[in-house]
């Protein structure tokens, strides 16, 4: 049988698909055959011999609440149109291209890899006085927390010379920002940003937290100069109780993060990884430089003078 290729965006359609459907239908072993139905599994349907199971669903709707009978009707005729694409792609050999075995076996690692982050024992529960200490360590995104609203100017140039940042670091608001850059004919885009603290990369957030209307941060990355400009912040404070929930959500999040760098660290020590080209095995500092974004804060306000935020 000839191995068809498809192209063009059916080709990513197609790819998309197979990539979703990877795990719930098991395509990877690349054949036609009709999987059984899972041990004790009730049949909820059969889609040319094919079974759908109740635990089969259950598993698309773990994460609903309440889900009533129409509901789970949609959600298990969604799963039989999933089966018959699955088994027209099988049909017409679209599992021997070798870009969607390529998708199909990059499905396959992931959910091994993360099944095994998940091999490790559960942590116990974030302790209340844990949750205490984070609220209390980060004013700025909780008792003081804000929402800033900037104007934000995108600058045609990386650079400004000295006396432009002097005559920009006088300026109260933005209109006198565009006068600023329109007297040197500068050449920019200007926007209006509405950002809750939370928004904000913690760098940005611990200048934001100390600025005054009219004061400017600088960015600077690849070829354009961005200019944020605060207009006004706004009072939204989040109370304990409030935030319990996501400080608890996101410490368990940190310490599954940490396990899973000790155990990658563990393996890699135990392993024999060989790199075989140059840039496989060379460093990620260039790619970590050409990426980062210059804050620079005006030279006479109460702000540290320069930090560097590496997204």
């Amino acid at each position: 049988m000839r191995n068809p290729q498809p192209d063009g965006a059916a080709w990513g359609r197609c790819a998309c698909l197979l990539f979703g459907m990877a795990a719930a239908l098991g395509l990877v072993a690349c054949d036609a055959k009709p999987q059984a139905a899972a041990p004790g599994g009730e049949v909820l349907a059969r889609v040319n011999g094919e079974a759908v199971t109740a635990s089969q669903l259950a598993d698309r709707l773990a994460a609903a609440e309440g889900v009533s009978t129409e509901a789970r009707r949609r959600e298990l005729d969604r799963m039989i149109d999933e089966r018959l694409l699955a088994q027209k792609a099988l049909g017409s050999g679209l599992d021997r291209d070798p870009r969607i075995r390529q998708a199909l076996e990059r499905a396959r690692t992931e959910l091994l890899a993360q099944a095994a982050l998940e091999l490790s024992p559960a942590e116990a529960r974030v302790p209340d006085r844990e949750v205490a200490a984070f609220y209390l360590e980060n004013p700025g995104l909780f008792a003081e927390r804000r929402i800033y609203h900037f104007r934000r100017f995108v600058l045609a140039r990386a650079q400004l010379d000295g006396p432009l940042k002097a005559r920009l670091n006088t300026a109260k608001n933005a209109a006198e920002v565009e006068g600023i850059l329109a007297a040197a004919g500068i050449d920019h885009a200007k926007f209006s940003d509405v950002s809750s603290a939370e928004s904000l990369p913690s760098n940005v957030l611990s200048h934001a937290m100390h600025m005054k209307p009219g004061d400017i941060l600088m960015f600077r990355q690849d070829a354009r100069l961005t200019l944020l400009q605060l207009e006004k912040k706004v009072q939204s404070p989040f109370g304990l109780d409030a935030a319990t929930p996501a400080i608890r959500a996101y410490l368990a999040g940190t310490r599954q993060q940490h396990k899973a760098e000790l155990l990658l660290k563990s393996l890699r020590q135990g392993a024999t990884i060989e790199y075989v080209d140059q840039v496989a095995g060379g460093s990620s500092t260039a790619l970590a430089e050409s990426n980062a974004l210059l804050i620079e804060p005006n030279t006479q306000k109460s702000l540290q003078p320069q930090v560097t935020v590496v997204r």
